[in-house]
C-alpha cells in the first residue's frame, strides 16, 4: 500500500507540473523543398580555351554542375497564455544533397553514414548537414504596446518590400505600438558583442586594453507607418555603430593606417517605402540614403597626426509595378545602388550595401543572376574576377565583393515579366532582365585614408597622379527565364525552369584578352509550406 501511495503521489507531482505546460498552444509553419539542377557554365568563362588564355586566372568551377539540394525551416509559437508567447525558428539539411566534405567523410558510401553527418563543420563550407537554431524570443502583448526580446527573426520584422531585407537573426529589444492607422516603433539591435574581456580584451596588448572598452557594434532603429485605403508608406531610420576597430589590430580586415589607434564607424540610414493598391494595378516603392563616418578615428598614438575622418554618401532605389487582368498579368521592376567612385581616399559613395546585409535573402528575381538557389551551392559568379583584393575581387576601400552574388550592390537592375493563369493551379512566367555596374570595379587606389599613391604598370586610366586599372566593362549581362508552376496541394507546388544568360563584360575583370561565355540553366523544385 505504501508504495501505491509513493507511486500515485509522483504521478499526481508529474501532473501538476506538466498541465501547465500542456495548456501551452503549439503552432508550427515552416518551409521545405527539394530541387535538381543543372547549371551548363557556371565559371562564365570559356571551357575551351587553352591555359595559355587570361581567363585561367581563375581555374574555379570549369565545366558543368548538376546537384540536388534540399533545405528545411520551421517557425515555432508556443502560446503561452493569451498575449504571450515564445517564438523559435531553427533550419536543417541546408545546401547541396550528398555533400558532407565539410565533415570530411570517408570513402564509398560510409561518406553517407549517419556517423560522418556531425552537427559541426569547418567555417565557410557550402553546407551544414545539421541543425541550425536561429531564433528565440519572446513576444508580449502589453495594455500599452507589444515587447520583443530575445534573438528575433530580421530584427523584430522585416522593413517594407521585400527590397533590402534579410535573413539575419539579432539580439533584439524592439517596442511597437498602433495608434489607428499609424504604427510606430523602435528597436535595439546587438550586431557584434566585443567586450574587453574577450580574447581581444583584458590581456592583449594590455598597455592598451583600455582602448577596447565599449567596442561594441549596435543598431538603433525608429520608424513609423501610415495606412489608407490605397495602401500604406512608412518611413525608418537607422544609426549603426561598430567600434571593433578602436584598438590597433581589432578592425577585423588587417587594414590599420598607419599613425592611428583605431576608428569608429558611425552610419546613419534613412529608408522610406509605399505599397499603392487601384484596381488591377498594384506599385511598391522603397529606397534608402545612408550617411555618417565609416571611419571617424578617435584615438592616436602620442606624436602622429590625426588622419581625416573617412564619409559615406550612398543611395539606393527600387520600384516594382504590375498590372493583373486575369487570367494574363504583366510587371517590371528596377534597382539602383550606388558604387563607390575611388576618387576621394577620405569619402565613400557606395558599394557599402553588401556591409548591411541587403536582400542577402534574394528573392529569386532570376534562375542565375543573384539567384540564392543556384549561388548557395555552386558559389559566386565570378568570371574572371578572382578571388581577393590582390586579384581585384573586392573593393579594397568597402571591403565588398566584384563577384555576383546573393545580394545586390553598385548596380543598375532592369527587369520586364509576363505570365498566365491558365487554371487556378497553374502559372507561367516568363522574365527578361538587364544589369549593369553603376562604376565600373579599379584597382591601384588603396584602401580608403591612403593616399592614391599607388602606380599599376597596365592601368590605362589616369586618376590625378595616379594611375588606375578599371575593369573593361560595366556589363552583367542579360538573361530570360520561363517559369512553370504547378500547384498539386494548397501547401505543396512543383515548378520547373530555363534560363539563359548571355554574360557580358564585366566578368573579364581588369583583362580584356580574357574570354567570357554564356550560361544556362535548368532546374525543377518540389516545395512545400506549413
Amino acid at each position: 500500500m505504501k508504495k501505491f501511495l509513493v507511486v500515485l503521489m509522483s504521478l499526481g507531482l508529474i501532473m501538476a507540473i506538466a498541465m501547465p505546460a500542456a495548456a501551452v498552444d503549439v503552432k508550427f509553419s515552416g518551409l521545405w523543398y527539394m530541387a535538381g539542377t543543372y547549371v551548363d557554365n557556371p565559371s562564365l568563362l570559356d571551357k575551351q580555351e587553352a591555359n595559355t588564355n587570361p581567363s585561367w586566372g581563375n581555374t574555379s568551377r570549369r565545366g558543368a554542375e548538376a546537384f540536388y539540394q534540399t533545405a528545411l525551416s520551421v517557425n515555432t509559437t508556443f502560446q503561452v497564455v493569451e498575449g504571450l508567447a515564445l517564438k523559435t525558428a531553427f533550419s536543417t539539411l541546408n545546401g547541396m544533397m550528398g555533400d558532407n566534405s565539410w565533415a570530411g567523410g570517408g570513402l564509398f558510401r560510409s561518406s553517407q553514414g549517419t556517423s560522418s553527418r556531425m552537427s559541426t563543420g569547418v567555417s565557410g563550407s557550402m553546407t551544414r548537414e545539421n541543425i541550425e537554431i536561429q531564433a528565440a524570443w519572446a513576444d508580449v502583448k502589453l495594455p500599452f504596446g507589444r515587447l520583443q526580446a530575445g534573438y528575433a527573426a530580421a530584427g523584430g520584422g522585416g522593413w517594407g518590400t521585400m527590397f533590402g531585407n534579410d535573413i539575419y537573426t539579432w539580439p533584439t529589444i524592439r517596442y511597437d505600438n498602433t495608434f489607428g492607422p499609424v504604427s510606430i516603433f523602435t528597436s535595439v539591435m546587438k550586431i557584434r558583442e566585443w567586450s574587453n574581456a574577450n580574447a581581444f580584451g583584458r590581456g592583449y596588448l594590455a598597455a592598451n586594453s583600455g582602448l577596447r572598452n565599449d567596442s561594441d557594434s549596435d543598431a538603433y532603429r525608429i520608424g513609423a507607418v501610415v495606412k489608407f485605403k490605397p495602401g500604406e508608406a512608412g518611413l525608418m531610420y537607422e544609426f549603426w555603430r561598430d567600434a571593433r576597430a578602436k584598438a590597433i589590430g581589432i578592425d577585423g580586415s588587417g587594414i590599420v593606417p598607419p599613425g592611428s589607434n583605431g576608428w569608429v564607424t558611425k552610419i546613419s540610414t534613412v529608408a522610406p517605402y509605399a505599397k499603392f493598391q487601384f484596381g488591377p494595378a498594384y506599385i511598391e516603392a522603397e529606397g534608402w540614403y545612408r550617411f555618417g563616418q565609416l571611419r571617424q578615428y578617435e584615438t592616436f598614438t602620442t606624436g602622429f597626426t590625426p588622419q581625416s575622418d573617412v564619409d559615406v554618401s550612398a543611395w539606393a532605389g527600387y520600384i516594382k509595378g504590375e498590372v493583373n487582368f486575369k487570367p494574363f498579368f504583366a510587371g517590371a521592376m528596377f534597382v539602383y545602388k550606388s558604387g563607390d567612385e575611388m576618387k576621394d581616399q577620405n569619402k565613400v559613395t557606395g558599394s557599402i550595401a553588401q556591409g548591411f546585409g541587403d536582400d542577402y535573402l534574394s528573392p529569386g528575381w532570376n534562375l542565375i543572376m543573384f539567384n540564392y538557389d543556384l549561388i548557395d551551392p555552386v558559389g559566386s559568379l565570378q568570371g574572371n574576377i578572382g578571388p581577393s583584393a590582390a586579384t581585384g575581387g573586392q573593393n579594397p576601400r568597402t571591403i565588398q565583393s566584384y563577384q555576383m552574388a546573393r545580394y545586390m550592390d553598385n548596380i543598375w537592375y532592369y527587369q520586364v515579366y509576363a505570365g498566365v493563369n491558365p487554371t487556378a493551379k497553374l502559372n507561367i512566367t516568363a522574365k527578361l532582365a538587364y544589369a549593369t555596374a553603376d562604376k565600373k570595379p579599379k584597382s591601384g587606389v588603396g584602401a580608403v585614408g591612403e593616399t592614391l599613391t599607388t602606380t599599376n604598370a597596365a592601368a590605362t586610366t589616369i586618376q590625378g597622379s595616379t594611375k588606375i586599372r578599371e575593369f573593361v566593362s560595366d556589363k552583367f549581362g542579360t538573361e530570360v527565364d520561363l517559369i512553370a508552376t504547378y500547384k498539386i496541394y494548397d501547401n505543396l507546388t512543383y515548378s520547373v525552369g530555363a534560363g539563359y544568360f548571355w554574360t557580358g563584360d564585366y566578368f573579364k575583370g581588369y583583362d580584356s584578352n580574357a574570354v567570357v561565355k554564356d550560361n544556362y540553366i535548368l532546374t525543377h523544385k518540389l516545395r512545400l509550406a506549413f
